[in-house]
């Protein structure tokens, strides 16, 4: 994504030189012709046409950073946040040219059926399965695939954090899938390993009011007192009343 956003100065460039109403006209169109390709499209696409789209359509990024709870919503936050002091029609210019890139039968100014635009992440439930890795079978619980991918990992892999700074472990509490996450403790995963901003999976499952989740990581020994970055226990995240008990919550 930094290569697109920083080697191009001049719309020229890309190759894409025509006037002002042109280029919202094959913007828009550009947006209209998306939805057809989202199923085949990575986060990372996704996350850079999202911010070329915004950067487009609505300038600077001027919305507050979403909080940790909202992965989706802080990345997506990130991506546009990326693109500050980009100019529009610039924006403009990459989206177009990085539609045209993934569909090369995409043709401009030809009359197309309008579709609605689409300027949220989709892949989560529509990548082809053939794609998808033990993350994404992990975020839709699957636990039939889960397990599948399993048998072939290591404890490395199994503990690893991704692109956005989570294990596995972190994203079947974050989803309450008790069932994955006892899959996962069972082939090995660290049920105290911290995300990238110090965090365990009883963080997740307590922030989220995931009860089940919290009462199976406690029986299977995760530690009440590890503090995330910000000095936060488990107890001090959780919402419910009944949640803070189970914590032991002073």
């Amino acid at each position: 994504m930094a290569e697109s956003v920083d080697n191009f100065s001049d719309l020229k460039e890309l190759g894409i030189d025509f006037n002002i109403q042109e280029l919202d006209e094959n913007f828009e169109q550009a947006a209209n012709h998306l939805p057809k390709l989202v199923p085949s499209l990575s986060e990372e696409t996704l996350l850079s046409l999202y911010a070329y789209y915004k950067q487009g359509k609505d300038g600077n990024c001027n919305i507050s950073k979403p909080s940790w709870f909202d992965f989706k919503g802080r990345a997506k936050w990130e991506a546009w946040k990326k693109l500050d002091k980009m100019p529009q029609d610039q924006a403009k210019a990459l989206y177009i040219d990085t539609v045209k890139k993934i569909d090369s039968s995409f043709e401009l100014n030809a009359k197309k059926e309008r579709w609605v635009v689409v300027s949220t992440l989709q892949n989560e439930d529509t990548m082809f399965t053939q794609e998808k890795n033990i993350v994404d079978h992990v975020k839709e619980g699957n636990r039939e695939n889960v397990i599948k991918c399993l048998k072939n990992m290591n404890d490395i892999q199994l503990n690893n954090l991704d692109e956005n700074g989570l294990s596995l472990i972190h994203w079947a509490a974050d989803r309450g899938s008790v069932d994955i996450l006892s899959d996962l403790l069972s082939y090995g995963a660290d049920i105290n390993i911290k995300d990238s901003e110090g965090q365990t999976a009883l963080h997740y499952s307590a922030s989220c009011g995931h009860m089940d989740c919290v009462r199976l990581l406690l029986d299977k020994g995760a530690l009440l007192n590890i503090e995330d970055d910000e000095g936060l226990l488990p107890c001090d995240v959780a919402n419910d009343e009944n949640m803070k008990q189970l914590l032991a919550c002073s």
